[in-house]
């Protein structure tokens, strides 16, 4: 019974080191894996509001070391920072309603997206994706590729110093057709070395665009991209002789009428 004993303790012996060398072994990939799918932030970003975030966030959130805003953030606000931060360390990192908090940036005009995710060991990465202006749309709000338009508080002098065209509609939801013909108008005309400036619908969906001559071409309702093709066919004869058009009416179904400066119709 000794010996068997003596025979026992070695078996069990090296059954506890290879144990205790898997249990090292998996905790030592679980670690590289967290490493790899959260990695460290270890520098600052370039976003000129990175450094104010993290410097915000270390002072008033022990547990969190660094809280990086990224993406173009371009016509980001101190007072978005600021409201980043408030909600990101109330009650502590690991409490922090990242859904939330995605949601409440989007309060801001210029946010078309926020994505808000912890990274390891301590951090908490904001990633801000900005509407990317088009056209102006009316007087004071702005159109986005995405064909939403939205009212920032100001509009910012790089904003403002664009020849942006001017994109309006009296009825609502209106916003996606209307930049889908200017985008068609404005490639059309292109060739002519023309730019289309203004594009406006009526309460009865009529459309009429201008052009950055000044001609004023009437589309209406029907038939709206056969119309402004047809316009750019004619558009080097209606300057024939010298004359110059004030405005075309394309909405006849077999003519057109042309007003020449200092004369009536034709």
């Amino acid at each position: 019974m000794s010996d068997a004993r003596k025979t026992e303790r070695p078996i069990l012996h090296t059954a506890l080191r290879r144990l205790e060398k898997c249990a090292f072994l998996a905790a030592l990939g679980g670690f590289l894996w967290w490493v790899w799918q959260y990695p460290p932030l270890s520098a600052p970003l370039s976003n000129p509001l990175s450094n104010m975030v993290s410097g915000v966030a270390e002072s008033h959130a022990p547990e969190m070391r660094k809280a990086y805003l990224e993406g173009e953030a371009r016509f980001a606000s101190r007072e978005v920072a600021e409201h980043v931060l408030s909600v990101a360390t109330a009650g502590g990192l690991f409490k922090t309603d990242l859904g939330r908090l995605e949601e409440e940036l989007r309060v801001d005009p210029w946010v078309r997206r926020a994505r808000a995710e912890l990274v390891w060991p301590s951090g908490l990465r904001v990633r801000l994706f900005e509407h990317k202006v088009v056209a102006r749309w009316g007087a004071e709000a702005l159109l986005s590729d995405a064909g939403v338009t939205f009212l920032p508080r100001t509009i910012p002098d790089a904003i403002a110093q664009r020849e942006l065209p001017i994109l309006y509609a009296e009825n609502e939801g209106r916003a996606d057709e209307l930049l889908a013909l200017y985008r068609e108008a404005r490639e059309v005309f292109k060739p002519l070395g023309r730019r289309v400036v203004q594009l406006h619908e009526n309460e009865q969906y009529s459309l009429h665009l201008r052009l950055d001559d000044d001609l004023r071409v009437f589309i209406g309702r029907k038939d709206r991209i056969e119309r402004i093709h047809r316009m750019a066919e004619i558009y080097s004869g209606l300057f024939a002789a010298g004359r110059r058009p004030e405005y075309v009416d394309l909405r006849y179904p077999t003519s057109i009428a042309v007003r020449y400066a200092g004369k009536g119709a034709s």
